[in-house]
């Protein structure tokens, strides 16, 4: 693309760096609007690469970005499209709006409620009108917003679902999928909402925990015969009972069998039905016998649809009881439910009620609780169009990261059900399809013909079109080629298409991701990206955001406080692929030191650049400091320090390089801080002053800063403060065109590949700084590892009295530009080990930033080694450093240390003890050599325990509960091997770990990390018992639903965190209890009992003992599975647990009632 030299021209503000602090608000924005308008953004379209093609994940047109989109947005998707521009590659990062449908409806319609104006109150059209104002004025502020965020966007191609060329290829799209036979419109079940006035599909359905009366109640039978057994049905919903048809049971259960084809009374109308059989029934629940209410719920549909059975609606869409409901009609679905209840009392039909806690089906944007309705709809025949989407990822077309992702993908797609497709709202793609009122035909037009004005059957004018509009995301599953011009087969489709990456959060890999592979390969016939990248959830509480919910935290504030590159920097640092995470303050202060430091690193070297202008004569940056003296040798006038510096530059850049290509980004941008923070700033820029000092190592000292800032500026770490300085370096003169340099801006800048200028290899680097170490004139500085990930500081050796005097009066002669002088700390002797440099507020922020980061902390050890145990976990060698101790009487691990640690607090605690003889440690390396493996054994359908063989520690075992969401690790211990691994890799990975107490939590990371950095759910009150922090990490408390149907329980007790985990489908769906040392299976598995310490005796408190009962009791369970392997009780477990509980407190000398 052609430039302007004034649209070359950096603005003011990028090359003034009089100021000592980094001002993100003086720079970000005027840098950004310079990019953009110099073109910087838009694919070269005479570059022959091939491109790297990315769309941004829609935000919607409803308010403001929150900070998932800052992560997604500003923090994995512009470091690509950055990185894949500075490889060369002409890189279209797509913008655009999504206009959001039913949610944007929602927001708009609340709007005007503040003014009591309704939708129906406009009409659809001045309402649709309204619609668009609202576009109107938040498009752009959500575009402000996204440069706000330094979104390397190609602005030239914004696009939105509603514009015309949008609309014309959703209507292409539509009449194709008739015409194929992909699309049809029955009479179906939906769900429906009675708060929105729309349908909505399985996906939107979103489950919640809530505790209702389960009822039991008789039904009668028609024709009694002596001794008939009563027939007994649980509900939840009684005011259904009036729409039964029949009563269901299993074909093969014995109980039943003799009463198959009688017929019984429904209960408060005594329509008389038949009882049925069907293999849906499942026998274990209840009584084995279920009422069957075609008209709302979706398994009696399709039971009703075998059986050829009526359909009868008693609740309207509004959500109130219909004439058909009988006695019940004329109030809303609450009042119905009690009026039916006291109606079974009276008549002696209302056998008993219980308390039961269960899923709710509720409306994903609303929260309002589903009602299923039969309605005729439009749907989208699925299966058909899954099976090459599921063939593209198998097949390793499409790549999913992180590839646990996979099997949640396979396990959705090859259960897919049809897709409800219309959606009874106002704002929206319109359905192409019009009915004639004569002969009911459906009129569907051609692809460009104009709309139908007359049936095409009975040519008939009398036709009316569809009133519905489409699902949001039947528009949004076109957005890689609707984007490029399809239907039309323009210039930009084949170069544009398929794209290179798909990132977006792991919430919406069916809504979008899956919809978009399955619509692509229809209508292109080609994958519409070869990789998908699944973040996770930036969280509240918990809780994940959302506009719907008001829990929305924009982004805006952060930037205007801390910048956006601290923001991007703070929201990937250290996050684990896929993990979700909450931002902290720590985190974000961490951030904003790093590009302080960044910054101040620009000012040294420029300001040293301008002092030693001849050094720079002939030479460019981007080149080795010195003539090569032969291929692969550096000029022998480097110093010990340059060479160092350089092998570590070179290393780093490889492996950053590998990082960035394995999709690794936490550890990425953590690798480049250790990197640029821990040794080239506080190493080398501290031994290049005494080069610039030094007239025979000056040059080579300029050189080589020169060289390591230009290397570092490649890596697209941040927007601006790294930019900032390359383009002051070239634009003001002073390295630029004074010195031969060509004015470039690093914004789209051609990045060498690693280890092509300097090849000092791994040994050059040892022998230059073992020579370092030898060398007087270095003032004798040995390299000590830090706790915040490799931050390393310059420490003098015992003794050496003269090099601190020296360092203090070169300190004191130090330029402008120089950091400050060292301090002697006050209390040292004169044979102490002194710090080079004191420990600064940004050091302190830093390492309490690299806490929040998941990087080991400070207090527990130096990190060093440890490379052969890191290595086999799949870390990269030389990157990982100190060795992972486990304790060998809890078998917890520690952060990661030279030495082992003198102490355990887990087992100091009085929960636990230090065994005789004294702390004793291991490791997973030694572990291994003794012969320790992993066992797997099939404990029930569902369900496998995994334990160390030998034991480990305590010697508990964990277990994995297998369900259609994925794997769970309940509890951990202290081993892991290769094998067992590759074992549960085989079954599907592991989704998420959680643990009944820290005393189990063993060698959770090690764990995590083996399946991609899988979330490790800690409690909030247990999280100072964390021994090994990681970004994987993520808090919760209270209940937490894993899983459809898994559910941790905070219990309490043992430790304030103290957790059980409800498994609804264990014990052959009678449930299943999960527990630990809160609730305990005692040695003869017929009991159980609770203690907060069992080594030593320690009971807990009646109360406790009640509350503990009063969390667990609304779950059912018919099994409980202790800690150990021989700890299971088989059944009768919530009696068991009652029971206990009425012994425990009687021998504790305990009145009252549980």
């Amino acid at each position: 693309m052609a430039m302007t030299k004034e649209k070359l021209d950096p603005p003011q503000s990028v090359v003034s760096f009089g100021e000592k602090n980094y001002r993100p608000s003086a720079v970000e924005q005027d840098l950004y609007g310079w990019w953009e308008r110099s073109g910087f953004f838009t694919p070269d379209e005479s570059n022959p690469n091939k491109p790297f093609v990315m769309m941004l994940p829609l935000p919607n047109v409803t308010g403001d970005l929150h900070l998932g989109h800052a992560l997604g947005f500003g923090g994995y998707e512009d470091l690509m499209a950055r990185w894949h521009r500075m490889r060369g590659e002409p890189t279209l990062y797509m913008p655009g709006t999504d206009h959001a449908g039913i949610i944007a409806q929602k927001v708009v319609e609340d709007e005007l409620a503040k003014n009591e104006i309704g939708r129906n109150d406009l009409g659809r059209e001045k309402f649709v009108a309204e619609m668009w104002k609202w576009m109107d004025h938040y498009r752009p502020r959500i575009e402000k917003q996204l440069r706000l965020l330094g979104c390397s966007l190609d602005w030239s191609r914004r696009n939105f679902t509603m514009e015309p060329s949008k609309q014309r290829a959703v209507r292409t799209h539509f009449i194709r999928l008739f015409k194929r036979g992909h699309l049809y419109r029955a009479d179906r079940i939906v769900h429906w909402c009675v708060r929105c006035q729309t349908t909505y599909s399985d996906l939107e359905l979103e489950h919640v925990q809530r505790t209702d009366a389960l009822y039991f109640v008789r039904y009668p039978w028609a024709d009694p015969k002596p001794g008939d057994p009563p027939l007994v049905i649980a509900t939840t919903r009684p005011e259904t009972i009036v729409a039964d048809v029949a009563v269901a049971v299993h074909p093969d259960d014995e109980r039943w069998k003799p009463f198959i084809g009688r017929e019984v009374l429904v209960p408060m109308i005594e329509r008389r039905v038949k009882v049925i059989a069907d293999e849906a029934v499942d026998p274990r629940f209840g009584t084995g016998a279920l009422k069957i209410t075609p008209g709302h719920d979706a398994t009696d549909f399709d039971i009703g649809q075998r059986h050829g059975l009526p359909v009868i609606t008693v609740i309207d869409t509004r959500g109130f009881m219909t004439p058909a409901a009988g006695p019940l009609a004329g109030p809303d679905r609450e009042v119905g439910r009690r009026m039916a209840v006291e109606m079974l009392k009276d008549r002696g039909l209302l056998v008993k009620e219980e308390p039961l806690t269960h899923a709710v089906g509720v409306h994903d944007r609303c929260k309002t609780v589903d009602e299923p309705l039969v309605m005729k709809q439009w749907w989208v025949r699925m299966p058909q169009l899954a099976a090459p989407a599921i063939a593209a990822v198998r097949e390793g077309r499409v790549t999913i990261h992180p590839r646990y992702q996979e099997k949640v993908y396979f396990n959705w797609m090859e259960n897919i059900r049809d897709w409800p497709v219309s959606r009874q709202i106002w704002w929206g793609h319109s359905i192409p399809v019009w009915y004639c009122r004569d002969c009911d035909e459906i009129v569907v037009p051609e692809e460009d013909g104009p709309d139908p004005t007359r049936c095409t059957r009975c040519r008939s004018d009398d036709i009316h079109h569809d009133p519905d509009v489409l699902d949001t995301w039947f528009s949004s599953a076109l957005w890689p080629f609707s984007t490029l011009g399809w239907p039309d087969q323009t210039r930009d489709l084949p170069r544009y298409y398929p794209g290179s990456v798909l990132e977006t959060g792991y919430d919406i890999l069916f809504f979008w991701v899956a919809r978009m592979i399955m619509m692509g390969i229809e209508e292109m016939g080609d994958i519409p990206f070869h990789t998908v990248y699944l973040h996770g959830l930036v969280l509240v509480d918990g809780e994940k955001m959302s506009k719907s919910t008001g829990n929305v935290i924009s982004p805006v504030g952060f930037i205007e406080q801390y910048g956006a590159d601290a923001l991007r920097f703070a929201l990937v640092n250290g996050v684990a692929a896929g993990a979700d995470q909450t931002l902290s303050e720590a985190k974000l202060q961490n951030a904003k030191e790093f590009a302080n430091k960044l910054w101040n690193i620009g000012r040294f070297v420029l300001h040293h650049i301008d002092e030693n202008a001849e050094a720079l004569r002939d030479w460019r940056s981007d080149r080795t400091p010195a003539p090569a003296a032969g291929a692969g040798s550096a000029d022998p006038s480097l110093g010990h320090a340059e060479r160092w510096i350089l092998s570590r530059t070179e290393a780093t850049v490889a492996e950053l390089t590998r990082l960035i290509e394995h999709y690794l980004f936490g550890e990425y941008v953590s690798a480049l801080q250790q990197f640029v923070w821990g040794e080239f700033a506080d190493v080398y820029l501290e031994l290049a002053k005494a080069g610039l000092r030094d007239e025979k190592r000056a040059v080579s000292t300029v050189r080589t800063l020169a060289y390591v800032l230009d290397r570092v500026l490649h890596r697209p770490l941040a927007v601006a403060r790294d930019r900032e300085v390359a383009e002051a370096r070239h634009a003001i003169g002073r390295a630029g065109g004074a010195h031969g340099h060509r004015a470039r801006a690093r914004a789209r800048d051609p990045q060498p590949p690693p280890g092509g200028r300097h090849q000092a290899g791994r040994a050059r680097e040892d022998d230059a700084r073992r020579r370092h170490d030898r060398d007087p004139r270095s003032r004798r500085p040995h390299l000590a590892s830090r706790a915040d990930r490799g931050h390393v500081r310059i420490r003098q050796r015992a003794g050496d009295r003269g090099a601190r005097d020296r360092g203090a009066r070169r300190g004191r002669a130090r330029s402008r530009c120089t950091p400050r002088a060292p301090r002697k700390r006050a209390g040292r002797g004169e044979g102490d080990a002194a710090p080079f440099t004191r420990p600064t507020r940004a050091t302190r922020l830093r390492r309490e930033g690299a806490r929040e980061c998941g990087r080991e902390r400070e207090g527990e050890a130096r990190r060093t080694g440890g490379a052969r145990t890191a290595a086999r976990r799949g870390a990269p060698p030389g990157r990982v450093s100190g060795t992972a101790y486990i304790c060998l009487t809890c078998g917890v691990q520690q952060s990661p240390s030279v030495f082992a640690p003198e102490r355990c607090p887990i087992c100091e605690d009085e929960r636990q003890y230090v065994r005789q003889g004294g702390q004793a440690w291991t490791t997973l390396d030694e572990l291994a050599a003794q012969g320790n493996r992993v066992e797997l054994r099939e404990l029930e359908p569902g369900l496998v325990g995994v334990g160390a063989q030998p034991a480990v520690g305590i010697g508990q075992r964990a277990l994995l509960v297998r369900t259609p969401g994925g794997n769970f690790l309940w509890d951990c211990f202290g081993f892991i091997d290769e094998t067992s691994v590759d074992a549960i890799r085989a079954m599907g990975g592991i989704a998420g770990i959680a643990f009944s107490h820290p005393h189990f939590y063993g060698v959770m990371v090690e764990w995590s990390r083996a399946f991609g950095g899988c979330p490790i759910w800690i409690p909030s009150a247990d999280r100072a018992w964390v021994q090994r922090d990681d970004p994987a990490i993520v808090e919760w408390g209270g209940t937490k639903e894993l899983t459809p149907g898994l559910t941790l329980i905070q219990t309490g007790g043992h430790f304030e965190g103290s957790a059980v985990l409800h498994w609804a489908a264990g014990a052959d769906g009678r449930g299943a209890l999960l527990v630990g040392d809160t609730i305990t299976v005692v040695p003869d598995v017929r009991a159980v009992s609770f203690m907060r310490s069992y080594p030593n005796l320690i009971p807990l408190p009646a109360d406790e003992i009640r509350r503990i009962l009063a969390t667990v009791r609304p779950y059912a369970f018919e099994r409980i599975y202790g800690g150990w392997w021989d700890r299971v009780t088989q059944s009768d477990g919530q009696r068991v647990v009652e029971r206990s509980a009425r012994r425990y407190l009687k021998w504790i000398g305990a009145s009252g009632d549980l």
